[in-house]
């Protein structure tokens, strides 16, 4: 569920986000619109970062690592 050394939790509906050690700690709007486009994946399948600054407060940035791309490279033929 969590890659700890990141802070990155990987969950499937918006209830689990307060089992999150910090959830108690953080600010707790949270915004659940789907937001990576398709231009946005493509972008992070070349491996290049996205930045969010939707919450108007901090800057998020979102990169693929290196083993994801090798994971996606040997599982899926990606078309550019």
């Amino acid at each position: 569920m969590c890659n700890s050394e990141k802070g990155i939790y990987e969950i499937n509906e918006k209830i689990e986000v307060n089992k999150i050690p910090e959830y108690e700690y953080m600010y707790h709007q949270i915004l659940v619109d789907k937001n990576i486009s398709v231009s946005n994946l493509r972008h992070l399948l070349k491996g290049l970062p996205l930045v969010d600054v939707s919450d108007g407060e901090y800057i998020h940035w979102l990169q693929l690592d290196s083993s994801a791309l090798e994971y996606v490279s040997t599982h899926f033929k990606i078309s550019q």
